[in-house]
């Protein structure tokens, strides 16, 4: 295989791996038998932007990010920058903000979580007797130890009060 087709088989893959196509395609079988409740939407993670867009409209959203690139987002978004790879006061303020969108939904409409990676740092809310410096501390230490990611997220979950399915059980609206 030549370098050019090498590069044309990379860009291939990039535009198949696009979150924003990926989502607009998956969005009417994602939603299932709620198709036609009023959404919700949560987009969390370093590709929450591009996949806000390919859901579209919402009644209301909430899209936590570590970069806003400037091209804006459908109806019913709101973009909120987090910190990443370690979370900080903007990352409790999209907790907070990814907290109230799911107490505001009601159990007829229907909550959308779009979730990429980096979303576990991005939003966050401290468990009750942990606080934003316990977990900076205490997921910047095993990760400096080489922990593989999934044992970083178990503690992270553990530390948190919305990681784990915790978000989502306090929802009285299914989540998909």
């Amino acid at each position: 295989m030549s370098l050019a087709d090498c590069q044309l088989a990379f860009w291939a893959a990039v535009r198949f791996c696009d979150p924003s196509a990926r989502v607009a395609e998956s969005k009417r079988t994602a939603l299932g038998p709620y198709a036609d409740r009023t959404p919700y939407g949560i987009a969390i993670g370093k590709a929450a932007l591009k996949m806000a867009r390919g859901f579209g409209p919402v009644a209301r959203g909430v899209v936590v990010t570590n970069a806003d690139d400037g091209q804006g987002v459908p109806a019913g978004w709101h973009v909120m920058i987090g910190a990443h790879p370690v979370p900080d006061a903007r990352s409790l303020a999209a907790g907070e903000a990814v907290i109230a969108l799911v107490a505001g939904a009601r159990a007829s409409d229907v909550i959308v979580a779009l979730i990429s990676g980096g979303a576990s740092a991005l939003a966050e809310r401290p468990a009750p007797g942990i606080t934003l410096d316990e977990i900076r501390a205490r997921v910047g230490a095993l990760a400096a130890s080489g922990a593989e990611i999934h044992a970083i997220n178990r503690l992270r979950s553990s530390l948190s009060a919305i990681k784990g399915g915790t978000l989502a059980r306090m929802a009285k609206a299914p989540v998909v």
